[in-house]
């Protein structure tokens, strides 16, 4: 129920204090510093964009670690709001966040992926997978121009053992633009639709 009313949201007040979420995020005073852009706001799935700025590196290349581990909080947050269930209240904060950097992000935008894992009672698990965007130079952050140079790159450093879903929109033929096939990829992916709802159903079917 809404927090302190007593009332049980609708599903459309449900929708509408997501999205009121969406609109504040980028907003508050840090993350409107760091220049923070939300691409996408579906379901359990968030993409933030940071576009690329000196005074965001250590030596006006490389991107310092508290500002990656500052995004990709944030991305894990925005994913967590993004289905909030409201009618058990509005206060929310991290409380375990662990980072494995597998090389340096420099000169491009970083761009994260964030997806919910599962909810429990009262905690989200997310994670995310920052991709650096070195094929055009940093500039884009549209899904369907990721390449498989970039993914590969952002998979390689990452776990063995996981569940990585890939959009299906990076893709034609099952190729990506710069013709690298899904299967050359450094660890398994899955291809699934660029929609909150195919999102749920391939998480559904995950081990817990």
């Amino acid at each position: 129920m809404a927090e302190g009313s007593g009332q049980v949201l609708s599903e459309q007040e449900q929708v509408a204090r997501r999205q009121a979420v969406r609109d504040l995020m980028p907003k508050t005073p840090y993350l409107a510093w760091l220049g923070v852009v939300i691409e996408r706001w579906d379901p359990d799935l968030v993409t933030l964009r940071l576009p690329f700025r000196a005074e965001l590196t250590n030596d006006g290349v490389h991107y310092h670690g508290g500002v990656v581990a500052a995004v990709i909080d944030t991305a894990g947050a925005a994913a967590a709001w993004s289905n909030h269930d409201f009618n058990k209240g509005a206060r929310a904060s991290t409380v375990s966040l662990s980072i494995q950097y597998a090389s340096a992000a420099r000169s491009s935008d970083l761009v994260c992926h964030a997806k919910v894992l599962r909810r429990a009672k009262e905690l989200a698990f997310a994670e995310i997978l920052a991709v650096d965007n070195h094929y055009f130079g940093g500039n884009i952050a549209v899904a369907g121009l990721m390449t498989g140079g970039d993914v590969a790159a952002a998979l390689r450093g990452a776990p063995a053992g996981r569940r990585y879903l890939l959009p299906d929109v990076c893709l034609s033929g099952g190729v990506f633009l710069d013709g690298v096939a899904v299967d050359e990829l450094p660890r398994p992916v899955e291809v699934v639709p660029a929609d909150g709802a195919a999102l749920r159903a391939a998480l559904s079917g995950s081990r817990r």
